[in-house]
């Protein structure tokens, strides 16, 4: 994206961190060949470099996804955290006991902020 925009790999980190010190010509360069490029952040390499060690997400293991209530949790909890930045890992738990461990493992592997 750099080498597109012409520009310096620290100019690129300063505008997709929305740090200040770019110019807004050259802000919109890189926008455009982030586009371009259909770039994504990783939110997993970024986690690695964060303090904290954050990874932006969570998980939400329900009862069951075929419960329409289940469903409006599902909904509900990922505005409110999308609204933050975090996104929502769901998965159903069918009532087993067997699968729920096994999911919470999978969670944990995946280094979700939080677990509901």
């Amino acid at each position: 994206m750099a080498a597109l925009a012409g520009v310096g790999i620290k100019t690129v980190s300063r505008v997709v961190k929305d740090e200040p010190g770019v110019s807004e010509v050259t802000r919109q360069k890189l926008l455009e060949a982030a586009k371009g490029l259909n770039y994504q952040l990783d939110t997993t390499a970024q986690s690695l470099r964060r303090a904290s060690r954050q990874t932006l997400s969570a998980g939400l293991l329900l009862p069951s996804v075929a419960n329409p209530f289940h469903g409006q949790i599902h909904r509900a909890l990922g505005d409110v955290l999308a609204s933050h930045g975090i996104a929502v890992l769901a998965a159903s738990l069918d009532d087993d006991t067997a699968r729920e461990e096994e999911l919470v493992k999978a969670f944990l592997r995946r280094r979700v902020d939080g677990l509901a």
